[in-house]
């Protein structure tokens, strides 16, 4: 919700939501947008009205997500960002890194690419939206690591992943690393993806530290 809006400002507005709504911060979470000058103006008004979010205008991309991940995660209040963000980016290996990441939800997808970009800065990245796509893109990619979501339509990564376990043995290839993403926790969901040739399991949301610790184990030098 924007600061400056005709008629009611953003202030308003929410505290429209919360009072004719009924509607508490946990219950309808609220990312405040205004420009740095009147932070000081609103902090106590925030306050009031549980508005832990609230972003400087131009919104930058990678605050935005962690916005995005913290509320997922059911967390109102403000992580700290420069803390993080200093301590997140991994210097890359001196050839090009390549990542295929499977995933057929759109949301899914940006966020995953975004985390891996801000971990991997200028890291090359491909999309596939269905297993198999992913099948394919393996083949004529060979990329360094794969992340595959679990469940997605024509092909789910458990099948896709076995595919191709198979072409790699035919060309006794070295194995690609792959980590199933999914929404589901159950220790069978995890026991089924290792048993078809998946090397580890990240449940969603993606935590982005949990996603370094991948990255660190499979795919940069020792």
């Amino acid at each position: 919700c924007d600061y400056h809006m005709a008629y009611l400002n953003g202030i308003e507005t929410i505290r429209k939501v919360r009072t004719t709504l009924n509607l508490s911060s946990e219950e309808q979470p609220v990312i405040l947008l205004f420009s740095s000058s009147e932070d000081t103006q609103i902090q106590s008004q925030c306050k009031e009205l549980g508005i832990d979010f609230h972003l400087n205008k131009p919104v930058k991309q990678d605050e935005l997500l962690q916005f995005l991940i913290s509320i997922d995660n059911g967390k109102t209040q403000m992580l700290p960002q420069k803390k993080q963000s200093q301590d997140i980016p991994i210097d890359l290996a001196p050839k090009e890194m390549k990542i295929l990441v499977a995933e057929d939800n759109p949301t899914n997808m940006l966020l995953v690419v975004s985390m891996l970009e801000k971990i991997l800065p200028g890291v090359i990245i491909f999309q596939a939206e269905n297993g198999k796509i992913a099948v394919k893109m393996a083949a004529e990619l060979n990329p360094d690591i794969i992340f595959k979501d679990v469940q997605m339509p024509q092909m789910d990564g458990n099948r896709a992943t076995q595919i191709i376990r198979k072409a790699e043995d035919k060309k006794s290839n070295p194995k690609i690393p792959i980590i199933a993403l999914s929404a589901g926790a159950m220790n069978y969901q995890k026991e089924d993806s290792l048993a078809v040739g998946m090397n580890n399991f990240l449940t969603k949301p993606i935590d982005m530290f949990k996603l370094k610790q991948i990255v660190r184990q499979y795919i940069m030098p020792s």
